[in-house]
């Protein structure tokens, strides 16, 4: 099996092995496992879900310094965006776990046809398929 290397785009240095790469048995091996969690999901219900986001947005701000200088390490895109886009990622977990929580996406809504400056929008908002 190969390994999957980490190069600084910067200098071109290798940082060494990451991960290895994943044959047939272990992708078989994840996706049981995500069968598994879909279930532990499904029976935790909304407000176990809503408190997952909120943990995994509680995660990435305890270690948002480490995860901004392994991905500025990989990527090169600097401190201040990094850390800008993982501001954003947990606002929008924080934000989907409140959604989840007040249920208000269970509602209907009706988007009727409508003139609009780019033309005539269907009903429901969606664009004809070709």
């Amino acid at each position: 099996m190969n390994a999957v290397l980490s190069i600084d785009p910067r200098t071109g240095a290798g940082h060494g092995p990451v991960a290895d790469e994943s044959g047939p048995a272990v992708v078989d091996d994840v996706a049981g496992e995500a069968l598994t969690a879909f279930q532990a999901l499904q029976d935790a219900g909304r407000s176990g879900r809503a408190d997952l986001l909120r943990g995994w947005a509680d995660a990435l701000e305890g270690h948002r310094e480490e995860i901004v200088r392994i991905a500025d390490r990989e990527t090169a895109l600097g401190g201040v965006r990094l850390g800008g886009e993982l501001t954003r990622s947990i606002f929008q977990l924080r934000f989907l776990a409140g959604v989840v929580t007040e249920d208000a996406y269970l509602e209907a809504t009706l988007d009727p046809a409508a003139d609009t400056p780019t033309g005539p929008r269907p009903a429901g908002g969606r664009s004809p398929r070709a």
